[in-house]
C-alpha cells in the first residue's frame, strides 16, 4: 500500500457550469400608491386606457378617498391581449376604514366617493381619470364585499380613461404697470405659461390672490386708495386637475394726480346787489393729498340760477338779492386736477335803487319874465315803491 506521498501526481479537475437565465425585475409600487391593509374591502375591475392607448402591465392603478388617502392599489396584468385590473394577479382591493382606530383614516367609509389614478411606469407619471368631456371623475357606491367585486365595478372590460396631467407653470406676467386708484382685470392672455400634458387648456382658470397694498374681486386687482409704488402680486393657474405654484411678480403702481377737494366753506360770502365778486380759494378749506396751494376755483354754468359768471367772477342777476347756491370745483392746475363739485352759498345784499324821473317837460318852452312855469314828469322805482314824492331843486345856469 502506497502512502499519499508516494503518488507521482494528484490531478484535480474542476468543472465550471454556466447557467443562462432570464431575470424579470418588477418595478416597485409608487410611493403615492402606498395604502393600509384592513379587514374590510371590495374589488374594482376594469380596463384602463390613457390617451386612447392600452396601458402596460408595468403600470399601477390606485384609488383615493376624498381626503387624498390611498385606499388600495394594484399592478396591472395581461389578460387576453389586453391589460386589466382587478382580475387574476391584479387584485385591486379598495380597503375600508378600520373602525377600531377612530383617530386614523386608513380607508373608505360608506357613502364616501373615490377617485382613480394610473401610474405610468414608462414616464414615472401619475394620470388622472376623466369623463368624455375631459373633466375629473369621482365614483360612488363603495361597499365592503368581503374582497369580492363591488356591484357596478364587476366588469373587467369596462373602459376607464386616464389622461396625463402636470401642474401648469406660470413663466411671465406681461402686466408690469398699473395706474394709482384704478383697477385691472387680469386675463390668461396677460401671462406666458406652460402646461405640458394631455389635458385641454380650455378649462384653465386664472386665480388672482390677495396681497399687501391691493384688494381682489374675482379677476380684478385694485391698488389701495392713493397708493403708488411697487406691489408684489400673486397668481395661480388651475387646469381643473391641479394648480400651478404661486407666481409672484412686481407691478409698479404709477402715481396719478389726485384732484383737490373742497371740505367746507369757511366764511359767509356776500356781495352787494348789482355788483360782482371774485370767488377765491381763501373762502374754503381745500384738501389735496398730493399738491399744495395755489388752487383755482371754477364756477359751473347753471341757467336760471340768478347769476352769470366769467371765469372766477360771479355776477348776481339784475335786481336779485338773497342767497345764491353756486356750484364750484377746485382746480390744482395739473392734469386731471379738477376736483368734485361743491355747492357754495353766496349772500346777495339788497341795495336801494333810486327812483327814476322820466318824461320831464317845462311849459311854456319859451318863457318871459312874467310867465308861470309848469313842470311835468313821470316817476318810477325799480324796486316797485309807490311813493312818488319828488323834491325839485332849481339851479341857475
Amino acid at each position: 500500500m502506497k502512502s499519499a506521498s508516494s503518488f507521482d501526481k494528484i490531478v484535480v479537475k474542476t468543472s465550471i457550469i454556466y447557467c443562462m437565465c432570464t431575470v424579470t425585475i418588477l418595478l416597485g409600487q409608487p410611493d403615492a400608491f402606498k395604502y393600509v391593509v384592513t379587514n374590510t374591502g371590495g374589488v374594482v375591475q376594469g380596463t384602463p386606457r390613457f390617451n386612447a392607448t392600452m396601458a402596460s402591465p408595468d403600470d399601477w392603478i390606485g384609488a383615493f378617498d376624498p381626503q387624498g388617502n390611498c385606499v388600495g392599489a394594484a399592478q396591472l396584468v395581461n389578460v387576453a391581449d389586453d391589460v386589466l385590473f382587478g382580475v387574476a394577479a391584479s387584485n385591486f382591493v379598495l380597503f375600508g376604514d378600520d373602525l377600531t382606530t377612530s383617530d386614523i383614516d386608513e380607508g373608505m367609509n360608506i357613502n364616501e366617493n373615490f377617485t382613480l389614478k394610473l401610474w405610468d411606469a414608462s414616464r414615472d407619471a401619475i394620470l388622472v381619470q376623466v369623463d368624455s368631456a375631459g373633466k375629473p371623475l369621482t365614483h360612488s357606491g363603495w361597499s365592503s364585499t368581503n374582497f369580492t367585486p363591488i356591484n357596478g365595478y364587476n366588469d373587467p372590460y369596462a373602459i376607464f380613461n386616464f389622461l396625463f396631467n402636470t401642474d401648469p407653470v406660470i413663466v411671465e406676467c406681461s402686466v408690469t404697470e398699473l395706474n394709482e386708484d384704478g383697477s385691472y382685470e387680469f386675463r390668461l392672455g396677460d401671462f406666458k405659461y406652460s402646461d405640458n400634458d394631455s389635458i385641454s387648456n380650455d378649462n384653465m382658470e386664472l386665480i388672482v390672490m390677495t396681497g399687501d397694498n391691493y384688494t381682489v374681486n374675482g379677476s380684478f386687482l385694485m391698488p389701495d386708495g392713493d397708493y403708488f409704488g411697487l406691489i408684489k402680486a400673486s397668481f395661480q393657474l388651475d387646469d381643473g386637475f391641479s394648480s400651478s405654484a404661486v407666481f409672484n411678480t412686481d407691478i409698479n403702481i404709477l402715481a396719478v394726480n389726485d384732484p383737490p377737494v373742497i371740505v367746507k366753506q369757511d366764511s359767509t360770502i356776500s356781495v352787494n346787489e348789482g355788483s360782482s365778486i371774485v370767488i377765491e380759494p381763501v373762502f374754503y378749506t381745500i384738501v389735496d393729498i398730493d399738491s399744495e396751494a395755489p388752487f383755482e376755483i371754477k364756477i359751473l354754468s347753471l341757467s336760471g340760477e340768478n347769476y352769470t359768471f366769467s371765469e372766477d367772477t360771479l355776477f348776481p342777476g339784475s335786481n336779485f338779492f338773497g342767497e345764491l347756491t353756486v356750484p364750484i370745483r377746485p382746480d390744482d392746475g395739473l392734469k386731471e386736477g379738477l376736483g368734485p363739485v361743491f355747492l357754495s352759498k353766496v349772500q346777495v345784499i339788497e341795495v336801494n335803487d333810486p327812483p327814476q324821473v322820466t318824461s320831464v317837460a317845462i311849459a311854456p318852452s319859451i318863457i318871459s319874465a312874467t310867465d308861470t312855469l309848469s313842470l311835468s314828469y313821470d316817476v318810477s322805482d325799480p324796486e316797485g315803491s309807490t311813493d312818488t314824492t319828488v323834491y325839485i331843486s332849481w339851479y341857475k345856469n
